[in-house]
């Protein structure tokens, strides 16, 4: 389904930032069994055991919770890179280099040997973009082995960086003078050192390499609130909410709905919503649920709304008053002294003691600060709008009545 987007539901007041880690890491799991089972259906054939590998079944965690959620066995090989390493195998049985598969049995070697692999198996991408090239295993000798050619296969992922590396270099006139990595391959010492001897920076391991999942936990914790602000996590800005909604309906959704059974949700995720964005869907989401409130309002009452007053922390922030006056349609108006609650306490006082003899005397305390016009187009209005409805009905009847 391309117009599918990535979703985080389920969420509550209870669900912290460890929970959203572990559901980001088990979501491969639950996604692994749904190939199995599709692959299971079409072969006929049961599976019996899970040969992985890759940078994630370095987890320990993860793996014992594919093989429960697979009821078979998940097994781990003692070089888990297979990708690098079976690329390698690859070309030499295509070459003759190996004549059977049981000759891959490597030794070690202290550089490629003169063996240059260009793995353009699918064309060559940045900086070349060249859909017509095809791979490359150059520099063969009778000296050239195995191990020489698993050398080169690993060395060719640094080689491939350097390039994309110089031509950013070039385009931003802005020279790199460290490389920051994450991912499966961070894993490899020899990898990281050529890479940094390539381009002659320091190259930078995180302590946690796994960054995807990293950054949707991060994510994630904004949208829940784990985090209070976006500066917390190094946030850049962003013009939109890259078309990420957030409805946080962490103990149900209430006016107008009424739907205890409801449960947050993030949805409309792609790979290129960032933490900027989730931080800029929070914010809106207020926007979002005023506007339901105050439909609903309008249409109990027969009285359309004309302006908005608002008060409270959050009408500090002028970015969310501008969109909450694009939303509604009309002026979103703040007062000198926003925090009206505190304010109309020492009002009832005042009343209640005969500072002030009436209502009325309260009026002239009351003064305009500031003023949001309306400035977004009715038809970007409504697209937001209809989005952000849809994402709604995702968070209908999380659970039925008799879960537990």
């Amino acid at each position: 389904k391309s117009n599918a987007r990535g979703v985080v539901a389920g969420l509550t007041r209870f669900v912290t930032a460890g929970h959203i880690a572990r559901a980001a890491l088990e979501a491969t799991a639950f996604q692994s069994r749904e190939v199995v089972e599709a692959m299971n259906s079409d072969s006929g054939v049961a599976l019996e055991s899970l040969k992985v590998d890759g940078g994630m079944v370095g987890n320990d965690l993860l793996m014992q919770f594919q093989a429960d959620l697979l009821g078979v066995p998940v097994i781990r090989p003692k070089v888990p890179e297979t990708t690098s390493l079976g690329a390698a195998y690859a070309a030499g049985l295509a070459t003759g280099f190996w004549g059977e598969v049981e000759d891959l049995r490597e030794n070690w070697v202290e550089d490629n040997g003169g063996c240059y692999i260009v793995p353009a198996f699918s064309g060559l991408f940045a900086p070349y973009w060249k859909s017509n090239a095809r791979g490359v295993i150059a520099g063969l000798t009778r000296y050239v082995n195995a191990g020489h050619i698993a050398r080169a296969t690993l060395e060719a992922t640094a080689y491939q960086s350097r390039e994309v590396v110089e031509a950013m270099d070039a385009d931003s006139g802005v020279a790199l003078e460290s490389l920051k990595v994450d991912g499966g391959m961070v894993g490899n010492d020899l990898l990281m050192q050529f890479q940094a001897d390539l381009l002659g920076v320091p190259v930078i391991r995180p302590k946690v390499p796994e960054t995807t999942s990293l950054g949707a936990a991060y994510a994630a914790g904004l949208a829940t609130g784990l985090w209070n602000e976006v500066e917390d996590l190094r946030e850049n800005w962003v013009e939109d909410n890259g078309g990420c909604y957030i409805v946080p309906a962490f103990s149900g959704l209430f006016a107008p709905y009424w739907k205890s059974n409801a449960r947050g949700v993030v949805a409309g995720l792609t790979r290129y919503v960032n933490a900027g964005h989730i931080a800029r869907a929070t914010l809106e989401a207020t926007a979002y649920q005023s506007r339901e409130v105050v439909e609903a309002m309008d249409a109990d009452s027969g009285v359309a709304l004309e302006s908005l007053k608002v008060d409270g922390g959050m009408v500090g922030n002028d970015l969310l008053m501008q969109f909450q006056a694009d939303l509604l349609g009309v002026p979103v108006i703040r007062p000198k002294v926003p925090e009206t609650t505190s304010l109309g306490a020492a009002y009832a006082a005042g009343l209640a003691t005969g500072f002030w003899n009436e209502v009325e005397d309260l009026r002239e305390n009351w003064v305009e600060d500031k003023r949001w016009e309306p400035t977004m187009d009715s038809a970007k209005r409504d697209e937001y709008y209809g989005y952000w409805k849809k994402a709604v009905t995702r968070t209908f009847d999380w659970f039925d009545a008799d879960d537990d």
